[in-house]
């Protein structure tokens, strides 16, 4: 049965426990070097492949629903010449772990209470050289909102400027538990407002705060390991993602990994489910992150057209909402927007999917992709990884970046999934 939304009344923390039961990892687990020579835990292969037959056994597919008859301008009348359908490789799809980043100088926004041994410290660099390349005095106060040069020997789990919005009911403690800092640093970084004991609606505080990816702070890059997806089989896209359908439409399966917002237009492709799976998974393993993964919409049991959407019509259309700061309450299939949103977590999802190599475009309106870039910058994206994945700095129109601008994509990201290989109807890679 899919799971659906409900409402929380505040925030529900992805445990340790329950992502180590969501991804299999149960086992028994032997100490593994890293290689930043750190410890890690490793578990053997066949306590894994275990426990994921366990974790696929207890989510049971809703049948499939009854093809749709195909027509002249979605599908041919016979499959091409020679053409049999060619098996997913066991495992999914590839996953490297996010290596450890080569030092370089990147650029560094200064925070309120940043001091010079704090970024060197933070960097692995040296307060001498930051003096040096900044042409700044070992002693002196910093002022927040500089950019500074640093040359980083290590990339943590960025700090980035956070500029939320407020909404009725806000108060300073609610605001400081969602971004999981403390009511004097957020009035420290918003001194003008500091002695209002209410806050009034649609009121710009900022503050600088940390991602919420406790396993790159705690452990850095995770080690190897395989996922078996859970999705349904022969359920394939034909056509166009414009103005195509669904063949043996399936549900996505229920599982503890993400939210179905919409579980009545959760239906697509096998191949589209299973990159959708991979890749969150991957994500989760990498990073622990233990905040909501919102799965909006992906296509009707059918396929076919889908208002208000242009496409999703062949079931390979995934919309995914923003990643928030775990501490905000979500509601019912709520999205997450403005300053709620954790960018450096949204970047790494999206950088899962985008490794798969099953990923032809992400949309996400431009308008919020500098957020996106420089905390993808911070972690340790290369200028040439920034300029093939996000359109931004480049100009609003076309572009060859994968993740590029389109109209209403401000509480979601929306990735569109190639063709499968045993889908020959398909069109449009």
């Amino acid at each position: 049965m899919i799971r659906r939304t409900r409402p929380v009344a505040g925030p529900t923390p992805f445990t340790a426990l329950s992502l180590l039961i969501a991804l299999g990892l149960g086992g028994p687990v032997a100490a593994s070097p890293h290689p930043n020579g750190a410890s890690a835990p490793s578990m053997g292969l066949m306590d894994l492949a275990g426990s994921l037959r366990a974790l696929r056994s207890a989510v049971s597919p809703l049948p499939a629903v009854a093809p749709d008859r195909p027509t002249a301008d979605t599908a041919p009348a016979i499959e091409p010449p020679g053409w049999a359908p060619m098996p997913v490789p066991e495992g999914g799809f590839p996953y490297t772990p996010r290596a450890t980043p080569e030092p370089r100088v990147i650029k560094y926004t200064v925070a309120p209470d940043d001091t010079l041994p704090d970024i060197a410290e933070r960097f692995g660099t040296t307060v001498g050289d930051l003096a040096e390349r900044n042409r700044l005095k070992p002693g002196r106060t910093l002022k927040a909102g500089r950019r500074i040069e640093v040359f980083a020997a290590r990339f943590p789990v960025p700090r980035l400027r956070v500029r939320y919005q407020t909404r009725p009911g806000d108060t300073w403690e609610s605001i400081a538990a969602g971004f999981g800092t403390t009511v004097e640093a957020l009035k420290g970084h918003n001194r003008r407002a500091r002695r209002l004991r209410t806050l009034p609606p649609k009121m710009r505080l900022q503050t600088w705060v940390e991602s919420a990816l406790p396993h790159l702070a705690e452990h850095g890059p995770r080690l190897p390991w395989t996922f078996e997806p859970t999705a349904p089989a022969d359920s394939l896209s034909r056509g166009w993602p414009t103005g195509g359908r669904l063949t043996n439409g399936a549900a996505l399966p229920e599982s503890p990994l993400y939210t179905l917002r919409t579980p009545d237009r959760a239906y697509g492709s096998t191949h589209a489910m299973r990159v959708l799976q991979h890749a969150i998974a991957a994500f989760r393993h990498e990073t622990g992150y233990p905040g909501e993964v919102l799965v909006c919409s992906l296509s009707k049991p059918r396929g076919g057209r889908f208002p208000p959407h242009k496409s999703h019509t062949s079931g390979r259309d995934i919309d995914v909402g923003l990643l928030a700061y775990p501490g905000f309450p979500r509601g019912e299939g709520r999205k997450a927007r403005g300053g709620e949103v954790d960018w450096a977590a949204t970047w790494l999802l999206m950088r899962h999917f985008i490794e798969t190599g099953e990923v032809t475009y992400i949309f996400l309106s431009y308008h919020l992709q500098p957020a996106l870039y420089d905390a993808a910058r911070a972690l340790g994206a290369t200028d040439e990884e920034l300029a093939r994945t996000i359109q931004w700095p480049g100009p609003k129109g076309k572009t060859k970046a994968i993740i590029r601008h389109a109209r209403g994509h401000t509480g979601h990201f929306h990735v569109r999934v190639k063709c499968g290989p045993d889908e020959p109807r398909c069109k449009g890679a």
